[in-house]
């Protein structure tokens, strides 16, 4: 089930341009990052896949010049708002260590870790 996504505080800009987000937790997933209006912002699926729903990739410069090269079809407000949260610090070196540290454990077992047959 998804839902258009409020605006985020723990990646304040990055859900501007969503338009889905994880409303109900998958049987098989374990909450690894959320925040006040993303309460499923980053599963793990045992040691088989994670998700994540921001953008930790999107820098703030990046995030700024997207905001207005869309600024025609945003309504003011919400183009204002972002704008004025670009200034936050990003998770996105915690959330890459997350990352790294997810893989470097399912390669430290192998490939019979991910289901693969050897």
């Amino acid at each position: 089930m998804i839902r258009r996504p409020p605006r985020s505080t723990l990646f304040p800009y990055t859900t501007l341009f969503r338009s889905d987000q994880v409303v109900k937790l998958p049987a098989q997933a374990k909450v690894t990052g959320q925040s006040a209006h993303c309460k499923y912002a980053m599963l793990a699926y045992g040691n088989r896949a994670i998700s994540v729903q921001p953008h930790p990739e999107f820098s703030a410069k990046f995030m700024e010049d997207l905001i207005e090269a869309r600024r025609d079809i945003l309504p003011p407000q919400i183009a204002t708002k972002a704008l004025a949260t670009l200034d936050r610090e990003l998770n996105s070196v915690r959330l890459a260590d997350q990352f790294e540290a997810f893989f470097k454990e399912n390669r430290n077992r192998g490939p019979a870790a991910l289901g693969a047959k050897a």
